[in-house]
């Protein structure tokens, strides 16, 4: 997480959304929170500058330090939201660079009605945080040997988990939801021993067993999967039937897929298994789908 809130070179509202996103799953992975916006469990901020690229050739040169300024967007409850205030604000700062003034030191919020930024404060200098010391709190000196243990107890983050499940077999789908939640993955992990041709489809088993994984550990759930004895469709015609239909209910979804979105194969592979209630051979999907788009 800590590698994630220090990376300095998020250069757009896209990367800025896609790592509050990635902090958010690794939050509550963690359970360090259920990081609900909407019940202000969470909220985003954004600091933003902006310094000049120049093109030289194919290369970008970036000129100079970081500008001396920063300018704070508070209190987002969204990620759509957070994409669409930093745009907003990286608009506002390139009008005031090109007209040669400079950009004040300031804190906006984003108003969600009239969808543009409202000014809060103005903040020139450090001392206009009132930062001050914590009496009651005394230097806190940590040792690697601390750090390391603490290390020790952190769980597997959820991308960790998602690489793993996937060079086991499971289906890129089916690894995606179950490594984003918390309950799932520990009943996946388990289990992750078990054969290849198991976990490929006790995966896809698992995403609708749900009230299941919240009673029972993750080898009984392996039992109550094998007992079930699920008959897969793998016959190609009926699942090229079913492929037919997600395309034609998902166009947004398809042209998203083929402008280069690759994350979309697994909301589409998603789709054709809610048909048939996790039935289906997830890799026979996946390899029919590619050959569909």
């Amino acid at each position: 997480l800590a590698e994630i809130v220090t990376e300095p070179d998020i250069r757009s509202a896209q990367e800025a959304k896609e790592t509050a996103k990635k902090i958010h799953q690794i939050v509550r992975a963690l359970g360090v929170s259920d990081a609900d916006m909407e019940k202000g469990s969470m909220r985003l901020e954004a600091n933003i500058s902006l310094r000049e690229i120049k093109e030289e050739g194919r290369r970008k040169k970036e000129e100079g330090e970081l500008p001396d300024y920063k300018v704070e967007i508070k209190n987002i409850n969204s990620f759509r939201f957070l994409e669409k205030a930093i745009n907003a604000e990286i608009e506002r700062q390139k009008e005031i660079l090109q007209s040669g003034k400079k950009v004040q030191q300031q804190t906006f919020g984003w108003d969600t009605e009239k969808q543009e930024l409202k000014p809060q404060r103005v903040k020139e200098e450090a001392a206009d945080y009132r930062y001050f010391p914590e009496p009651d709190i005394p230097p806190i000196s940590l040792s690697d040997d601390w750090i390391s243990r603490i290390k020790a107890q952190i769980s597997k983050l959820p991308e960790e988990i998602y690489e793993e499940l996937v060079e086991k077999g499971v289906a890129e789908g089916a690894a995606m939801v179950i490594s984003s939640n918390k309950l799932l993955s520990h009943k996946m992990l388990e289990v992750i021993n078990q054969p290849k041709e198991i976990l490929i489809n006790f995966g896809n088993w698992l995403l609708h067993h749900v009230k299941e994984a919240e009673q029972i550990d993750g080898y009984g759930l392996l039992d109550l999967y094998k007992t079930q004895q699920i008959s897969y469709i793998s016959d190609e015609e009926e699942l090229l039937r079913l492929i037919n239909e997600v395309i034609g209910e998902n166009p947004k979804a398809v042209d998203d897929y083929n402008k280069g979105r690759q994350e979309v194969m697994g909301f589409l592979i998603g789709q054709v298994q809610k048909k048939v209630q996790g039935k289906a051979n997830a890799n026979l999907v996946k390899k029919l789908l590619l050959e569909k788009l």
